[in-house]
């Protein structure tokens, strides 16, 4: 076909370049080519945007050189080409981190919220569950120019459509359940039909009636309508044969048994089974905390009723870490008045420190948001069953037409046997580094403690949405592994895994190889670094990595103008930072984090990670 250029529009590496080159074809294989530039004027390690077509781009990439070794004349093996943006929320990936997620596999690392996508394939491969980029093919012509070629249907589409199967109970008679329909239990299902290609029988057990959404969505916005941060519609999991227990919380785990027991009385035999129950909001129990207009935020159904109850109200709200803190940002502008009421000496000083801490808290102050530090709540008051005063430790006596309760929370694990999982003191699993808590057990999210690779095995849990998401695409991939889908059924199998009398129907009684037993070549350890984010006041701090404690933070930048980033570090090793307007110091961060599992604070000067940053 003949071929028309219209053009070279680079400026600079951070610049969009291209000089297109459309076919002319009426299949749906139509494809466009352009030209992104002269292979020797791509430096090594460059990631450039790139043209092409109709608003549509890619990210170029050109593989770093290895150590010190000297340039030399670049190949077609040394580019990757995918979308030039995250998934997720739609980020620029050229402005993010370059990594490897294996050997001679890169990755791109986005900005903003820590998703990272491999270049070979464009598969995500860490956080949030939203989606892999399409890939396109990169060669070089007769000119040494690099040449990227795009298939101009998928472009349509900015997410790259995974192939799911279906259950085939013929060829695998299996049973997987997942407890808790979260963005963990989610992304396992996902997972199971998609990378998996597991054909067995899936089950989605969650005590809430919605299905799975965007959690952290609703502090952050507290109007936004359940319809609109669905993770997916009930047509997905009807098109991939995956059943829904919605509104049904599980009561008794059986190890022993391979079995579960349903509030509403049914008893379900798994295979394997993921347990990503969640957590339950902290409650305050002090005197007449059943008054009305006393709200937790979990659901969406909890975020509605504040949001229709705050305005022109005097709210108070008990917590001063993340959740009450992106609460009091989400009111303040309708609130009559937002009191917030802290036991630190400054917002967030336990996970982000007093410097931190300080600054946002004169943002919310700027805002209009009061503080009561180190003081704790002794009671409500109210009238006609509604709160409408509160009383602190000290005696002081505050205005509260509606309270929000932010004060963390516990491990939904109440119907786990204690003498099959060992539980720790806060309710949560302990899991070992692939995930596992008991003989064909997985455990996900804020239930799930495990051993930190960064903090020497330390067990520690990460109540972070992205991190839950992440276990359970790991957990998932060791459930497969740890399971032989060519193993015998019980002769009483049937094809039904539920039950509604004491003795359950078996699918399967496959033996059981704990993950323990197993030869750990097959089993994925847990080792994704933690990234999270929180916004504030249209403001966004992001943060890479787990301080489970420290003895000092090092910032560098500005606190007043939130234009810092602040080091975690202890005996001089650098354990997490936390960034604001340093756009993309987190992911690289992170990614050396990944890739060295260790930061020395003198190594970010000497390598210049801040240069052009302060």
């Amino acid at each position: 076909p003949t071929m028309s250029q219209n053009g070279d529009s680079y400026t600079s590496s951070t610049d969009s370049c291209s000089t297109t080159r459309p076919t002319t074809t009426n299949t749906a294989d139509e494809v466009v080519q352009v030209i992104a530039g002269a292979a020797t004027d791509i430096q090594p390690g460059e990631m450039r945007q790139v043209d092409l077509w109709e608003g549509k781009r890619a990210l170029l990439v050109r593989r770093p050189l290895p150590g010190t070794s000297q340039s030399q004349a670049p190949t077609e093996a040394d580019f990757f080409a995918v979308s030039a943006n995250c998934t997720h929320y739609g980020a620029p990936l050229r402005s993010g981190a370059l990594g490897q997620c294996a050997e001679e596999v890169l990755r791109v690392r986005c900005p903003w919220h820590g998703a990272c996508f491999r270049l070979d394939t464009g598969d995500i491969e860490e956080f949030p569950d939203c989606g892999s980029l399409h890939r396109f093919q990169v060669h070089l012509d007769d000119k040494k120019q690099v040449i990227i070629t795009a298939n101009k249907q998928a472009l349509l589409n900015p997410k790259r459509q995974v192939q799911f199967c279906k259950a085939d109970l013929s060829a695998d008679r299996r049973v997987f359940i997942v407890v808790g329909a979260g963005a963990a239990g989610c992304t396992a299902v996902s997972t199971l039909r998609g990378e998996c290609k597991f054909r067995g029988r899936v089950i989605l057990v969650g005590a809430e009636t919605s299905l799975p959404y965007d959690r952290p969505k609703l502090s952050k916005s507290l109007r936004v309508r359940t319809s609109a941060i669905r993770l997916h519609e009930r047509s997905f999991f009807d098109d991939l044969d995956i059943e829904l227990i919605l509104g049904c919380a599980v009561t008794d785990l059986d190890t022993a048994s391979r079995t579960l027991t349903l509030q509403d009385g049914r008893l379900l035999r798994y295979d394997r089974c993921l347990l990503a129950s969640g957590a339950a909001p902290r409650r305050i129990a002090v005197p007449n905390h059943q008054l009305g207009n006393i709200f937790v935020l979990r659901t969406p159904s909890d975020a509605s009723h504040i949001a229709s109850t705050v305005p022109g109200k005097h709210v108070c709200i008990l917590g001063s870490s993340f959740i009450g803190m992106e609460a009091a940002a989400a009111v303040a502008k309708t609130a009559a008045s937002v009191t917030v009421i802290g036991m630190e000496k400054t917002p967030f000083e336990r996970v982000l420190g007093a410097e931190v801490g300080s600054a946002l808290q004169q943002l919310h102050e700027k805002n209009g948001v009061v503080f009561r530090m180190q003081r704790t709540l002794r009671e409500y008051r109210g009238n006609n069953g509604i709160v409408t005063e509160i009383c602190l430790d000290d005696g002081t006596v505050l205005p509260a037409d509606v309270c929000i309760l932010g004060a963390g929370v516990i491990p939904s694990t109440e119907y786990v046997r204690k003498e099959q999982v060992t539980v720790f003191r806060d309710g949560s699993l302990v899991a070992d580094a692939h995930l596992c808590v008991a003989p064909s057990v997985y455990a996900a999210g804020d239930i799930c403690r495990y051993p930190y690779h960064l903090a020497a095995g330390r067990s520690v849990r990460i109540e972070h949405w992205a991190t839950a998401g992440e276990q359970a695409r790991v957990a998932t991939r060791n459930m497969m592994r740890d399971s032989d889908p060519a193993a015998p059924s019980s002769p009483s199998s049937g094809l039904g895994a539920v039950s509604s009398s004491a003795t359950p129907v078996s699918i399967s009684s496959a033996p059981h190889s704990h993950s323990g037993s197993q030869s750990h070549s097959r089993l994925q350890p847990f080792r994704a670094v933690p990234f999270f984010w929180t916004q504030l006041f249209g403001k966004s701090l992001r943060y890479a990595g787990h301080a489970y404690q420290y003895d000092r933070v090092v910032i560098r930048g500005d606190l007043g103008r939130l234009q810092f980033v602040a080091f975690y570090v202890l005996s001089d090793q650098v354990l997490a930072v936390a960034t604001m307007n340093m756009d993309p110091l987190a992911a690289q961060l992170a990614e050396r984090l990944h890739s060295t599992e260790s930061l020395r604070l003198d190594e970010v000067d000497r390598e210049e990670l801040l240069a052009g940053k302060l």
